[in-house]
């Protein structure tokens, strides 16, 4: 068993010494440190500082460079802007025929293309008229998938069908097995020899030179031949840009000499061209 025999206060005398010397010790350490760090970041000050004043004159070289070229860039704007819109003006004599190329691709052999005419519609669009013959509510039908393989077809509309197919009747005392006929015909009876004098005395079928829908003749337009239709359709493209560059707006926002002083109520835009009219006659 071991006894402390010593007062108290000369045990914590003893503590006291040692923490006013580990005070002082941090104290030093803390000073050394901080003196350290002020001569080291004013070595580095002064390096950065040399570092950059010999960097200075390539620096300016390089910003009297780059001003100089601002200079020729804003001189050259016009010039620019011209040879852009004379790269557009000369692109804008084919698009019309490529886009006639494109659609005209996609017409099926049982289609009789008689014009095709394109137009603007707004930016980047473009509405696309189709005119021409079919003779079956079937190719009236065939003839929408056909157009929506145009690429960029966005909406279609079709105009001028003339639905004529035969059709059974309503039975009759003179015919009751219903024989199919197309509206404007004449009634057949049922017996064979009654039907037989019915076409003769009716003479529906033509006997001579009629010159339906401009067939037969030197000069014209061929139209339908019987049986057929005149359709019309209308197809709505996205992303094929038809609209003419304006000269006159392009000028005015580089500030070319020589340009046309804008009209009272703006400058307002040329109405878009609708672009030439492809249309052929058929021998």
């Amino acid at each position: 068993m071991k006894l402390n025999l010593l007062p108290p206060y000369v045990s914590k005398a003893g503590q006291s010494k040692r923490a006013w010397l580990v005070s002082i010790l941090l104290i030093g350490g803390s000073l050394a440190a901080a003196a350290f760090m002020i001569i080291k970041s004013k070595g580095d000050l002064d390096l950065a500082t040399k570092e950059a004043s010999e960097a200075r004159p390539a620096y300016d070289a390089t910003v009297a460079k780059a001003q100089e070229a601002d200079t020729v860039i804003a001189q050259g704007t016009g010039y620019a802007s011209n040879v852009r819109l004379a790269e557009a003006m000369k692109r804008q004599h084919t698009v019309y025929l490529d886009l006639y190329r494109d659609v005209l691709g996609y017409m099926p052999a049982f289609f009789r293309v008689r014009s095709i005419q394109a137009s603007p519609s707004g930016e980047g669009n473009a509405l696309v008229r189709i005119q021409g013959v079919l003779y079956s509510h079937q190719q009236y039908a065939d003839m929408m998938l056909a157009l929506l393989r145009i690429p960029g077809a966005a909406q279609i509309s079709r105009e001028g069908f003339n639905l004529n197919d035969p059709a059974v009747p309503r039975l009759t005392f003179d015919d009751q097995i219903g024989i199919p006929r197309a509206s404007g015909e004449v009634p057949l009876p049922s017996d064979p020899l009654e039907r037989f004098e019915v076409m003769l005395a009716t003479g529906s079928e033509p006997t001579d030179f009629a010159g339906v829908g401009g067939y037969g003749l030197p000069e014209g337009v061929r139209g339908p031949m019987p049986g057929g239709s005149s359709v019309t359709f209308t197809v709505t493209l996205v992303g094929r840009n038809l609209q003419t560059p304006n000269p006159r707006e392009s000028i005015r926002k580089t500030g070319g000499a020589g340009a046309a002083p804008a009209p009272a109520g703006g400058n307002t835009p040329p109405p878009p061209n609708p672009g030439p009219t492809n249309e052929g006659e058929d021998d």
